[in-house]
């Protein structure tokens, strides 16, 4: 197993090998990675900061040129932030220039946003089986979704949110 990290320093994302998290193969080169995300399929999806866009690429690395023309087509990003996948393969896109949460679905259509509360700013994003974290940078809350219902926040945290991750028993992880 493995994990993959975005390198935006270098433009690319890095796959690391574990256990010793050496990193072994770089995808994306050239693109500005800030947040990336892996769905049931092994295929990596990407939010490129510079072209303010998102790719979904083969778990070897190559591009998906139909899932980038149908998310590009749909004129539905501005400035992606984070992307997140669900245990459907739906991806989830906090969107900085829209302020909202969009939801595309496995078969690349958009499906509509994220049900977040008046005035919240979604950022970070971690999603494990349905359930979908969401940091809101206007509240300092970590919103949580389950089944794309909006079900409450993450109880005991309140502030800033740089990352989100969880581990395969569930376990939340806040970088603050």
């Amino acid at each position: 197993g493995g994990g993959r990290v975005p390198d935006s320093g270098h433009a690319r994302v890095q796959s690391l090998a574990f256990p010793a998290r050496e990193a072994h193969l770089a995808l994306a080169e050239g693109r500005e990675a800030v947040s990336v995300a892996v769905d049931a399929k092994q295929r990596v999806l990407l939010v490129d900061a510079a072209g303010k866009s998102l790719h979904r690429l083969s778990a070897g690395g190559a591009p998906d040129m139909a899932f980038d023309a149908a998310v590009a087509a749909s004129g539905q990003l501005k400035q992606p932030l984070f992307v997140a996948c669900d245990a459907q393969d739906r991806v989830l896109v906090a969107d900085g220039g829209r302020n909202e949460g969009l939801v595309f679905d496995a078969d690349r259509a958009f499906a509509g946003t994220l049900p977040g509360g008046s005035g919240w700013l979604p950022g970070a994003m971690a999603a494990w089986g349905t359930r979908l974290y969401v940091a809101d940078a206007a509240s300092g809350a970590v919103e949580l979704f389950d089944a794309g219902q909006r079900i409450g926040q993450v109880q005991g945290w309140r502030g800033p949110v740089t990352a989100l991750a969880v581990a395969e028993d569930g376990t939340l992880y806040i970088k603050p």
